[in-house]
């Protein structure tokens, strides 16, 4: 007898996990990205805050300080000669990723855009 619903056995993906992990290059083919571009300011200002906080030594300052972060954030984000109309175009990702099995299919996630992707494993065959 189980806690699961009717017709759920546990064995199920996003239930029993992956069967194997590792990492592995891989493109990213979409072609329906969105995006809005940001000021180089903009940009070099998120990053290295967002850097600074996962120090520890510095994420004190930074929780002390979030006010005025915020408000740098907001203008770079809106004053500056970034443009705030959504762009369309190509995402272009080559790079390693994490890659997850279970039984014939590899799934894994875009770290830029998000898209998901499945790929069937040829000549799988279960245990």
């Amino acid at each position: 007898m189980s806690n699961y619903p009717p017709g759920v056995t546990g064995n199920e993906y996003e239930i029993a996990g992956a069967d194997e992990e590792w990492v592995e290059e891989r493109a990213c083919n979409n072609e329906e990205f969105d995006y809005v571009m940001v000021s180089p300011e903009a940009f070099k200002y998120a990053s290295q805050l967002g850097s600074k906080y996962w120090s520890l030594t510095e994420q004190d300052q930074i929780a002390k300080e979030i006010g005025k972060h915020l408000r740098q954030l907001n203008s770079l984000f809106n004053v500056t000669d970034g443009n705030s109309v959504v762009q369309y175009g190509k995402c272009g990702f080559v790079g390693d990723v994490m890659l997850e099995s279970y039984r014939d299919t590899i799934y894994w996630t875009c770290p830029i855009c998000a898209k998901d992707y499945e790929e069937k494993i040829e000549n799988y065959y279960s245990e």
